[in-house]
């Protein structure tokens, strides 16, 4: 993406009409990848999109990342800017709430939830403040429970008398468990995924040094760049289909825009306080290679806490193929023993 002239730049941004300063440039958003072509400062070019356009042939690389204008890149993402919420599967069923990790958006969980669909539950996949088409709202612990709440009320009835199962993974598993200790009476189970360590409230030194180092480098870096350091440790994991990590992922767009937001949610948590007060049934799954020091303790805390951990699995152990199904199937199973006659 190259810069534009001098003569241009003293313009200012086509968005904000800020001065770029000097010892900053402009920059296009790319009429070559579906672009509108106007030079923009980079607030203004701040949403990472791969389009279909800009995709090579095999893989994706680094350079079919591309930053776009808000308006460009709602227009050309695969997500629908018109709803915060998906709902998938019959009017009625048992409903599971699925909620996205930090960066994500509501279709994190898609291929799950269409798996579950066929098992006669009702699925809503909805997105967090600062994510999907709620990229705007500010993002802190307390909208994101409050958005959680609002959408049990208005798309998560009670099914036969049972009320609705809470699954959240990474950032939306540790929001959850602090969402089910305000609000222990909304769900009727939960499970929490990807949230083995203790980033909040009494956390270890490594948790701390990994946090600081998020909060140092978060700051520092554009969203493109983070999206394109993510991208490199999918790339790593090596076994997540590539059809699934562009429509799911890629070719919706990530939502860095409130990274240190994430940062210090994840710091405010303190899960062996909230999980206690939940009365449900609480199954927590994670991957061995991930970081998990605290597993084991709030398995103890919850009332009525399980814990499965996939041996050689990361932090994407839920689009690895090599464990997906037998996450489906074990969340399946975990929904169907707590909730008895209700599916």
């Amino acid at each position: 993406m190259g810069s534009i002239c001098s003569a241009e730049a003293r313009r200012g941004c086509a968005e904000c009409q800020a001065d770029p300063g000097l010892f900053s440039s402009l920059k296009v958003c790319e009429e070559a990848s579906g672009g509108c072509g106007r030079s923009l400062c980079s607030s203004c070019l701040a949403h990472p999109l791969v389009t279909e356009k800009a995709r090579g042939e095999g893989k994706v690389q680094d350079q079919d990342i591309q930053s776009f204008c808000k308006a460009c890149f709602q227009r050309l993402s695969l997500l629908d800017f018109t709803q915060d919420v998906d709902i998938l599967g019959p009017s009625t069923g048992l409903t599971l709430l699925y909620v996205h990790g930090g960066g994500g958006c509501r279709k994190m969980f898609r291929q799950h939830a269409a798996a579950m669909v066929k098992n006669g539950f009702r699925c809503v996949l909805m997105d967090l403040p600062g994510h999907g088409s709620r990229m705007d709202e500010v993002l802190t612990m307390e909208s994101a429970i409050n958005a959680i709440v609002k959408v049990i009320k208005q798309h998560a009835p009670l099914y036969k008398g049972v009320k609705p199962v809470y699954v959240g993974g990474s950032l939306g598993g540790y929001i959850g468990m602090e969402f089910l200790g305000r609000h222990p009476d909304l769900c009727s189970c939960a499970i929490i995924t990807m949230c083995g360590q203790n980033v909040g409230l009494g956390r270890g030194w490594a948790a701390g040094a990994g946090l600081w180092v998020m909060g140092t480098l978060l700051p520092k870096m554009g969203t493109r760049q983070i999206m394109s350091a993510l991208v490199a440790q999918v790339r790593k994991n090596g076994h997540i289909p590539e059809s699934l990590f562009m429509d799911d992922h890629l070719r919706t767009g990530m939502f860095f825009g409130q990274a240190l937001a994430q940062v210090e949610i994840l710091k405010e948590t303190n899960p062996q306080a909230a999980l206690g007060k939940f009365p449900g049934a609480m199954l927590f799954i994670n991957g061995s290679q991930d970081h998990r020091d605290s597993e084991e303790l709030w398995k103890a805390t919850a009332q009525k806490g399980e814990l499965i951990v996939y041996e050689g699995a990361d932090h994407f152990f839920s689009h690895d193929d090599r464990y997906s199904q037998r996450f489906e199937d074990d969340c399946l199973d975990f929904i169907r023993r707590q909730s008895g006659n209700a599916i």
